[in-house]
């Protein structure tokens, strides 16, 4: 495993790359959560013109698919060590469904389908994202690394707010979705950069 520095403790060892890498993957899937929770149903009515009681289903499809994701990921998880390859094919589709999400076709069905599978997806990370953090700990770290890497969580939390709601009000609803595929893509890249020998093996 890529082990974050054999010796490393105390600050040295959170501010390995390895662990810098694990934070800066749980900041890119908290911006994706909350750019769907908190900005996906305005972006959905002014992008689509989608009546709210139709962009409101969609976002109920993701807060399902989140918990189901969640079930099936932690299945898939105990039967396999290639959690990078997990994390990379699951965000490889949330990129495809937030671009998706743009198309002038975009009816209330799909969107809802599509929000569906970006919660399933981000679900089914979680538990993979969680063994990737655990594969770069050293022995005895475990609580340190997982404290400092989940504050990314509330960074990420933080910083998705004001962006999002920047581009509403500047009328750019579709760069909403845009930059969540962008995210995506970019957690990908943290992924293999973090977890290099777990794609396959």
């Amino acid at each position: 495993p890529f082990m974050a520095g054999a010796g490393a403790c105390g600050v040295s060892l959170l501010l390995s790359v390895p662990v810098l890498l694990g934070f800066a993957f749980f900041v890119l899937t908290s911006i994706t959560h909350r750019g769907m929770t908190g900005f996906g149903v305005t972006t959905l009515h002014m992008l689509h013109e989608m009546v709210l009681s139709k962009a409101g289903l969609a976002l109920a499809a993701y807060l399902l698919g989140a918990p189901v994701g969640v079930l099936i990921g932690g299945w898939l998880a105990d039967r396999t060590q290639r959690h990078t390859l997990v994390a990379v094919c699951m965000f490889s589709l949330i990129a495809c469904s937030a671009a998706a999400l743009t198309s002038q076709a975009m009816t209330p069905s799909v969107a809802a389908f599509a929000f569906f599978i970006i919660g399933a997806c981000q679900g089914i990370a979680t538990p993979s994202r969680d063994m990737m953090i655990r594969a770069i700990t050293p022995p005895g770290q475990t609580g340190k690394v997982f404290g400092f890497v989940s504050s990314g969580l509330n960074l990420g939390g933080a910083l998705a707010p004001p962006v999002f709601g920047y581009l509403l009000d500047r009328g750019e609803p579709a760069t909403v979705f845009l930059i969540l595929c962008a995210v995506a893509g970019g957690t990908i890249i943290v992924a293999l950069a973090s977890n290099p020998h777990r794609l396959s093996a």
